[in-house]
């Protein structure tokens, strides 16, 4: 695909989405997936059951501007610049704001179970998950990877932040070596939301829609109203 047309699809979808979000709101963006471009298809192309199953790679890329990919084996969108292809993948990852509590200090925690030793940060709860099943597996997830984060508490906001990791940090941890000196396979691993933050940037300002505000901001939001631990299990 040339540069050209690749423009021309990712505005097309732009434009789409947009009149979306102006008519319906966020949820208006499942109204239009049959009317978007993808790297392999037009418009009325996929069957409504496809559709359905890749919307939730297809939304983050029609918001950020990307050409979503519906058969590109691993990858979610592809980015073409400076002539190059870039293949990018997503990892959405929600909490729920009414299940968090917050210590003196200001750490936000999510609260697991009515115990403190189950207690895990927000920032190390959400987070990319990934299911390393072989080496080749690993070495496939060495591309541009953007998680972005959701309240599932709050219906007006999609997307709190985006945060891209360039592939080689991917790649460096989610490899897990064996004694022998082989990739460790059939095991879950994650790149949690600190580590984003971290050692990538955000990229939300890419969103046509963005609202300027980040995840900090998100969690002094929060940090106003969040019980202490002690008031978030007198409510369990």
């Amino acid at each position: 695909m040339n540069i050209k047309e690749y423009e021309k699809r990712v505005k097309h979808n732009t434009k789409v989405a947009k009149a979306a979000i102006n008519s319906n709101g966020i949820n208006g963006l499942f109204n239009i997936l049959d009317q978007i471009y993808t790297v392999e298809g037009k418009p009325g192309d996929y069957h409504i059951t496809t559709l359905i199953r890749g919307g939730y790679d297809l939304i983050p890329a029609i918001l950020l501007g990307y050409l979503p990919s519906l058969e590109i084996n691993g990858a979610d969108a592809i980015e073409i610049k400076d002539g190059d292809m870039i293949e990018i993948e997503f990892k959405w990852s929600t909490f729920r704001s009414t299940s968090l509590w917050m210590t003196e200090k200001g750490t936000i925690y999510a609260g697991l179970e009515n115990t403190n030793s189950r207690r895990v940060s927000l920032r190390s709860m959400v987070c990319g998950a990934y299911v390393i099943t072989t080496e080749d597996l690993v070495h496939s997830k060495k591309r541009k990877t953007i998680l972005l984060v959701s309240d599932a508490a709050n219906p007006h906001n999609l997307i709190i932040d985006a945060f891209e990791l360039d592939p080689k940090t991917v790649y460096e941890y989610l490899t897990g070596w064996t004694n022998r000196g082989e990739v460790k396979t059939n095991r879950s691993r994650t790149i949690k939301l600190n580590t984003f933050m971290k050692k990538g940037k955000s990229v939300k300002h890419n969103i046509f829609c963005d609202d300027g505000k980040r995840m900090e901001d998100y969690e002094n939001l929060l940090r106003k109203t969040l019980p202490t631990f002690e008031e978030w299990q007198a409510q369990q």
